[in-house]
């Protein structure tokens, strides 16, 4: 219930976000296409080459789209899962990435928070923790001000 909760409010903050560009579309369907894509094939234990490169120019829009794919939907285990592998594919190339906002994992950090929030075990908690801890580099510094006032508010919650 609390996961479900976090990702109606990721929904609701996602548009209104600091740092999002207002000149920029709202991210199409045919990023959220890609990545629905990408789930089917990582829910399948694989992967093809164009996956990989697709997602490696979405950056942080990858996870705009899960948390649209997400929405309403109460997340198992493997959705987490196949979500992490999306994530790493999505950033283990910064430079590919084609919006330069898109190179911030700010809407990650806030879906990596509501995966923490949910009852997974250990090697997932460790698991979701490695990730932000390979995202965080990316983030400017207010970015990571901001992140540390969340992680903050959640832990307080709990």
């Amino acid at each position: 219930m609390r996961a479900a909760l976090w990702l109606a409010l990721l929904s609701a903050l996602v548009p209104s976000m600091p740092g999002q560009r207002k000149d920029l579309p709202p991210p199409n369907n045919d990023q959220v296409q890609t990545v629905r894509a990408a789930l089917a094939e990582v829910s399948k234990g694989l992967y093809t080459s164009w996956t990989e490169k697709e997602l490696a120019r979405l950056g942080d829009a990858s996870s705009v789209s899960l948390t649209k794919l997400f929405a309403g939907k109460e997340l198992t285990p493997s959705d987490v899962d196949h979500a992490l592998v999306i994530i790493g594919l999505s950033f283990a190339s910064p430079e590919l990435i084609q919006d330069s906002s898109d190179r911030q994992p700010r809407t990650t950090m806030f879906l990596l928070k509501s995966f923490e929030a949910l009852p997974l075990d250990t090697t997932m908690k460790q698991r979701i923790a490695k990730t932000r801890e390979m995202l965080l580099p990316m983030l400017s510094s207010a970015a990571k001000k901001d992140n540390a006032s969340l992680t903050r508010g959640a832990a307080q919650q709990d």
